[in-house]
């Protein structure tokens, strides 16, 4: 029962190609989120970070998840964890891309919130700018974002 593991591991390390075209990178934003009045977030700023890694495959596709820290500034500070799987497709230079996942909001009674965006922008030799907007419960956001990869 222990080689069980062990065998997997194997098996897992032999199929895996020797050069993986693997994209690792890093990713910065701003945004308004335009949450409805009565709510923890009664419209804010949003600033967030994130890391991500993608599976490419081939010139035009790749899949992966991204995940970060975000803060929302409203007169106060709150801090979420937002986790999203990503797809993106790549046009030459051009880059359109579809999100979804969960944001973890430290110290909010709603502590898991829904996330889906679209993303577009232009990406050369690593270096990406672009548009986000998308739907973090309970509102929509839409904002820039900056990013690198290798």
């Amino acid at each position: 029962m222990r080689l069980a593991p062990l065998a997997v591991l194997s098996v897992l390390l032999v199929a895996v190609p020797a050069r993986a075209d693997i994209a690792i990178g890093v990713d910065v934003g701003a945004s308004y989120w335009a949450v409805p009045t009565g709510t923890s977030f009664p419209g804010a700023a949003q600033f967030d970070a994130h890391a991500s890694v993608r599976q490419k495959f081939g010139k035009v596709f790749s899949l992966g998840g991204r995940a970060g820290v975000m803060l929302n500034v409203t007169p106060e500070v709150h801090v979420g964890i937002p986790i999203d799987a990503q797809f993106r497709f790549k046009l030459a230079i051009v880059y359109l891309e579809v999100l979804g996942g969960v944001a973890v909001m430290i110290r909010d009674p709603d502590l898991l919130r829904a996330h889906v965006a679209a993303g577009a922008g232009l990406t050369l030799a690593g270096f990406s700018i672009g548009l986000e907007g998308g739907y973090l419960s309970p509102g929509p956001y839409g904002g820039l974002r900056i990013g690198f990869s290798i």
